[in-house]
Parts: structure tokens; sequence; C-alpha cells
């Protein structure tokens, strides 16, 4: 049986592994020393944190929910969007609430803060479709998120509520991406060509949408248990090489040499670029390019409840900001028994130099939406591959190129998909076809 080495295990790579296992003798890399990459839980007191977003809509997870069938996951529970507020420069610009009980509660207090916002909400049902119909001719496939608001001047506090709801349903940062990428998760143009009623469609994503019950940790190991594979945790990769017989050498940072018939690179581009060894200029030029295009985000699991004093929490409120469109984008969603707070940084801030209480430390809003330090419970840097239309060319590069000398590529942002769970296992996927393939 042929041997097949695996950079990353994270969803994609262990999805890979998974599907893979009786076709090679398979081995998984992992440089931290946990399974999942961003798919990871902690477990504090009572409190289960996610390093990521953990929500999951089964209408456009769809890959994501048959793998998780095939390895009997059904541990997912409802998650009900229960509130929704979005602030500009510390005003609220634009407030609605999936809960008919709850709305009756808050809108009267809303009303007498912002009379106004009222018919703003309203004006976002003809918004909606228009946007959906210059999404279906193709007007927004390289509009960038941030020039919407140039593309629509009367609409921008709607262009702020869509684009932000958007970003909640895929996980994705607002910043560095474009409208139709988003749109391509959502309404899954790849595989419905036909016209679709935006609204209800948002409707259902929101009524369908779960979190795993333990925490995307959970599923994790499921699929690492359904898995036969040597599992390499702790093994972060200094080179990747292909060799001329046809093999490939890589070499972890112990210095350990592995040679296999094939290789799956199943780590964000600008990641790779630190170990691949190169065959060419272009692949030079295109490893070199992704790497200097990526978006860091601070992510707060705390427990401290003043950011949103306003009103009382409950399970699934939402409460974005977006203090300033071209640096800074918050959110903040309560989970039971916490808070999960994701803040964009500014590209003027060098994520390496960030400590733990760093996002309190920063102050980027002008009106002291802050965090306590001493309530932080985990803190993360994210980096996630920025989605231009700059880089949508490089990736499809990288994709025709994936096999060569028995080298693939898989990660979620090589989809069309932005950068989540259902981005990740359908990149898997098209890498293990070519593969089997191939063999």
């Amino acid at each position: 049986m042929k041997t097949l080495g695996i950079v990353g295990g994270g969803i994609t790579g262990l999805t890979c592994a998974y599907k893979l296992q009786h076709e090679f003798n398979v081995t998984v890399f992992e440089q931290d020393n946990h399974w999942g990459g961003h798919a990871q839980t902690h477990r504090i007191g009572d409190a289960e944190v996610e390093a990521g977003v953990a929500v999951a809509g089964e209408l456009t997870y769809k890959e994501f929910f048959k793998l998780m069938r095939e390895i009997n996951f059904d541990k997912f529970i409802s998650y009900e969007l229960s509130g929704f507020r979005v602030h500009a420069q510390g005003e609220t610009l634009l407030y609605f609430d999936t809960n008919a009980k709850r709305l009756r509660q808050l809108m009267p207090k809303f009303l007498k803060e912002s009379p106004a916002s009222i018919f703003k909400t309203i004006k976002l049902v003809p918004f909606i479709y228009r946007l959906y119909r210059d999404y279906r001719k193709g007007l927004l496939d390289d509009v960038m998120v941030m020039d919407a608001y140039e593309m629509y001047p009367r609409y921008s506090e709607q262009v702020a509520t869509v684009l932000t709801v958007l970003s909640l349903i895929t996980a994705v940062s607002l910043k560095n991406v474009s409208i139709g990428h988003i749109f391509n998760f959502i309404f899954d143009t790849e595989n419905n060509h036909g016209w679709t009623d935006p609204i209800s469609e948002l409707l259902k994503t929101f009524k369908y949408t779960k979190i795993p019950e333990g925490g995307v940790g959970a599923y994790i190991n499921r699929l690492r248990e359904k898995t036969t594979a040597s599992f390499n945790i702790g093994s972060g990769i200094t080179k990747v090489e292909r060799n001329e017989d046809g093999t490939i050498t890589v070499v972890n940072k112990d210095g350990k040499f592995f040679r296999f018939d094939h290789v799956i690179v199943a780590t964000q581009p600008f990641q790779a670029a630190s170990f691949l060894e190169y065959i060419d200029e272009e692949e030079r030029e295109i490893f070199t390019k992704l790497a200097n295009f990526v978006t860091h985000s601070i992510v707060t699991n705390h427990t401290d409840s003043g950011v949103l004093d306003h009103i009382d929490p409950a399970y699934g409120l939402v409460d974005y900001r977006i203090d300033s469109h071209d640096d800074v984008s918050q959110v903040t969603i309560v989970k039971a028994d916490h808070y999960y707070t994701s803040q964009l940084l500014p590209d003027s801030v060098d994520p390496k130099k960030i400590k733990k209480g760093g996002f309190s430390n920063a102050q980027f809003t002008p009106d002291n939406y802050s965090i306590n330090p001493e309530k932080i419970l985990t803190q993360h840097i994210h980096g996630t591959q920025q989605m231009m239309p700059e880089t949508r060319q490089l990736f499809d590069k990288l994709i025709e190129r994936s096999g060569e000398g028995n080298l693939y590529f898989a990660c979620a942002a090589l989809s069309n998909y932005p950068t989540s769970q259902e981005g990740g296992v359908r990149s898997a996927l098209r890498v293990v076809k070519e593969l089997k393939n191939n063999n």
C-alpha cells in the first residue's frame, strides 16, 4: 500500500485522512498540541469555550453535515439567534430580534432610544432583494465588502446590517473578502443555479443553525476515532520537498526525515509558505503573495457581562459593533455561561505583540467597548487568508497545480466558500477525488 503524508491536523487534514485511510498508509502531522485547528474546545470550569465560532448552518454546511452523519456524530443542538444590534461609532444603527417574545420586551425601549431605526430596519427588505439580484447578475463577484458602502451610498446602515449578518452565518471577518464569495456560501450557487428567495433562505439558515454538544472538539475527537492513521501532534514541519523519483520528503522540527509517495498540504497557504520547497518561480510567486494577504483577529472568551449591560443576557444574543469600516469590526455572542468576542485587528497592529488581555488594552473603539482582563478565560490570535479577487486568482492557479509531483493542496480557502468547516471539508473532498482518480 502506498504512503500518504498529511501536513495539517485541522478539519481539512483530518477529513482527508478519514476518507483515504483504506487506500493509503496515512501519517498526519500537526504543529500545535491539539487537533482541529480553529475547531477546538477548551473546558474551563463549567464553561466550554471555543477558539472559533461554534455554529454550523445545516442548509449551508451540506458536505460538513454529510460527513458528520457518516461518522455517526449527531450531537448537535439548535442555536437560536435571539437578538441582533449593529453599532457604528458607538451609536446603534439597527436592531432586530428573531424571537417574538424578546422583541416585544425590548422594542419599546429600543424605539424610545432610537425611534428612526425602525424605519431603517424596514428598508432592509428591498435592499436585500436588490443585493441578491445584483449578485445573481455577477455584479458582486469582485466587489469587496467594504466597497459596498460606495456602491450603495443610500443604504449605508442596511449595508452594515446585511454584511454583519452574512459574516455571522459564514464565520468570516468583514474585511478583505468579496461579497460574491460570501453569497456563494449562503446560496450555494455551485449546486443551486436557480433563483431563490433571499429573505426566506436567510431566515431558514438562522432556524437551522446548530452548535455541537460538547463543543467543536467533540466532533474532531469523533473524526479521529474513526480514522486509522499515524498521528503526530506537536510535530511542526520545516520542509516539504519533491524528489526526482516522484516521492516527497517531509522534515519535522526535530530534524526527522519522512518519505512518502504522496503528500497533502492541508494548511493555510500563508502557513505553507514557511516550509514548502518551491519547484519553480510561479509557485514561489503564488505562495509569497498569499503570505502577504492575511487578516488577523483576536478572539476572547470571557465572563465580563459589562459589554452588554444594556439588556439582559440571553443565549445566542449577538452584538455587532462596526466602529471603523476600514479597520475594526467586533462581534459578541452570548453563550450559556460566557461571552465570545471576536475583534478584527487593524493592519497597523502587530499580532505577535498582542499578549493576554490585549483586547482591552488595545482600546480600538471610541466608546470604551472593552473586556476586563481579569475576566478572560481564553484568548487566541487567528490568521485567516484574505478572500479578494487577486487571491481568488492565485487560489485558482494553486488548484490547477495541485497534484504536480504528487503534492496536493487543500484548505478552506481553496474552495468556493469562506474559511469555515464547510470549506475545509469541500476542499478535502476535491483532493480525495484527485488522489483516487490518479491511483
